[in-house]
């Protein structure tokens, strides 16, 4: 069975437009504040939504090259604070990188997944082609919790 790369890009773009315009919603004050105390920062999750697809199937699925170990790592991390809390350092102390800075890289992550769901040998059955589809389409894997998307709208930015 092949797989069909075009719908499976255009969900993937369309996925990551809206992402991209609910978090732009998000003033900068209310940008690196938590939703709910157990949550992280908002930041967290813009980040953590291209470093997922990027580091899934372009890192581990296709053994790609990293784009910046700290961001991915930073943004890998389990949602929820106490899921990743290690013996030295929480996701709370974590230095969380500006707001360019997210853009930048979630950015060049979505430009890397794109490539691959365009040109990798993802049509191989089996576990990558079924991952690939998965990330283009699952919005299991892109939905935040409730929570998030509410206080993303009580705090959204002001327009004129």
């Amino acid at each position: 069975m092949h797989l069909d790369r075009p719908p499976l890009i255009d969900w993937y773009r369309r996925n990551r437009a809206r992402s991209r315009a609910l978090f732009d919603l998000v003033d900068d004050e209310a940008y690196y504040t938590k939703p709910i105390a157990l949550r992280h920062p908002i930041v967290f999750y813009e980040g953590h939504l291209p470093a997922f697809s990027f580091n899934t199937l372009v890192k581990k699925a296709l053994g790609g090259a990293s784009i910046d170990g700290r961001l991915e790592t930073l943004f890998a991390r389990g949602i929820d604070p106490h899921e990743t809390a290690g013996p030295k350092e929480t996701a709370a102390d974590a230095a969380w990188p500006t707001r360019e800075v997210v853009h930048q890289f979630a950015e060049e992550a979505d430009h890397q997944v794109l490539r691959a769901l365009a040109n990798a040998d993802v049509d191989r059955p089996g576990d990558l082609r079924r991952l690939a589809r998965e990330l283009a389409r699952s919005p299991k894997a892109r939905r935040l919790a409730p929570a998030t998307w509410s206080f993303i709208r009580q705090r959204r930015r002001k327009t004129r």
